[in-house]
């Protein structure tokens, strides 16, 4: 056994006192060869940190955690959100009462399914669990069947009460059990996923208004924008629906659905379009009929009573029929939807009232086995002038 060279005995001396005084504070006596043991094994396992770095993650992670049962911690969290269900007076409420207590139902499932288990004890398999075992509940004698919408509202739920026990200390900042296989990434959902958690990329296909735009397709729309600058985004989407072969049942392109597709992947990041040429369509105010003399008596007596069928949309009898229904309806004019029938009322002296009826139309993309009423609606718009208050009805 060799002697100790002058500072390697100073350095074991410090050492000794150092320990000295650990067990001075804490009880605990831990010996020179076994407190320089554990510091070489745990030097090896952090692959380059300090142990200082280590001591700091480990007290922000998993040392600030506290123990709480699910149940309870469910309990609390229903607890906090039940103001977020009451309207305070003149404002809405944040949550609907409806939404509430099915989030409270969800949950309540969600504990039961875990009893005497603790937050922190959660792991990836107990979601898992969790998710399979949607579809073996039973309410009373019946089985309840989870469809593929109910499990992502289930999901959705899990992620708001797990993101709440991040911020109550309850779960650590650094836990990962959304990624377990029954909480894909795609799924996430806005305000649901700690703020920790990176957010996984979007899959290279993306289902936009019923089209997979994949990369290949994503691609060569940025080569036409960047080829073609002086296109504009109406013509884009006339391309995209026939690159797609993108049509109505009636055959005609659906230039508008492949509009809303691009709009939609231009603000998610995934597409940069054009500068729009014009903004937003703004309406003209309609302007007032010319004033007719008043009108007295019944019905019968006005001389050459008749209805005028409105043809057009832009003719000078809709452009009438507008404005009364505009000056004398007490709900002002907006568009129909739908097919309608449109008339004026008119007399010798002039038009005194104007009149409108819709009628639903099948729609063409119906399946053979779905029946399609075909009625005729209500009068939608009717509107009599002010000038023929005291007439009878016939």
């Amino acid at each position: 056994m060799s002697a100790l060279h002058p500072a390697q005995a100073r350095d074991a001396l410090a050492a000794l006192e150092r320990l000295q005084a650990f067990y001075q504070s804490t009880g605990r006596r831990v010996s020179l060869l076994a407190g320089i043991s554990a510091y070489c094994e745990a030097a090896a396992k952090l692959n380059g940190r300090t142990a200082d770095e280590a001591v700091e993650g480990y007290l922000r992670s998993v040392a600030g955690v506290r123990h709480k049962d699910i149940a309870e911690a469910v309990a609390e969290f229903l607890q906090a959100e039940a103001p977020r269900a009451h309207a305070p007076d003149g404002q809405r409420a944040q949550l609907s009462r409806e939404y509430a207590s099915i989030r409270a139902i969800r949950l309540g499932r969600f504990a039961d399914t875990f009893p005497n288990t603790a937050v922190c004890d959660l792991t990836r398999q107990h979601l898992d669990a969790f998710i399979a075992a949607l579809d073996k509940m039973r309410k009373g004698r019946k089985r309840i069947i989870a469809s593929a919408k109910s499990r992502n509202h289930y999901r959705a739920v899990v992620r708001q009460f797990l993101a709440w026990c991040v911020r109550k200390d309850y779960l650590p900042v650094t836990h990962r059990l959304l990624e377990a296989d029954g909480f894909p990434q795609a799924l996430f959902l806005n305000g649901c996923v700690p703020p920790s958690t990176p957010r996984a990329p979007r899959a290279c296909a993306a289902a936009v208004c019923g089209q997979n735009f994949t990369e290949p397709l994503l691609n060569r729309l940025r080569e036409t924008i960047q080829q073609e600058p002086k296109l504009s985004r109406r013509a884009l989407s006339h391309r995209l629906c026939e690159w797609l072969d993108w049509k109505r049942p009636n055959g005609r392109l659906k230039e508008m659905s492949a509009r809303c597709a691009l709009l939609r992947l231009h603000r998610e990041g995934r597409l940069r379009l054009p500068q729009p040429r014009c903004g937003p369509a703004t309406r003209r105010p309609l302007a007032l009929p010319p004033a007719s003399p008043r009108l007295e008596g019944s019905v019968e007596v006005l001389p050459g009573l008749e209805l005028t069928l409105v043809r057009g949309p832009r003719s000078a009898s809709a452009r009438l029929y507008k404005q009364l229904i505009a000056a004398h309806h007490y709900l002002g004019y907006r568009p129909a939807c739908g097919a309608q029938m449109r008339y004026l009322i008119s007399c010798a002296r002039g038009v005194i009232g104007a009149l409108s009826f819709l009628r639903w139309e099948p729609r063409r993309d119906v399946p053979a086995k779905t029946k399609v009423i075909r009625q005729p609606c209500p009068a939608k718009r009717s509107s009599f002038c002010p000038w023929w208050p005291k007439l009878d009805p016939c």
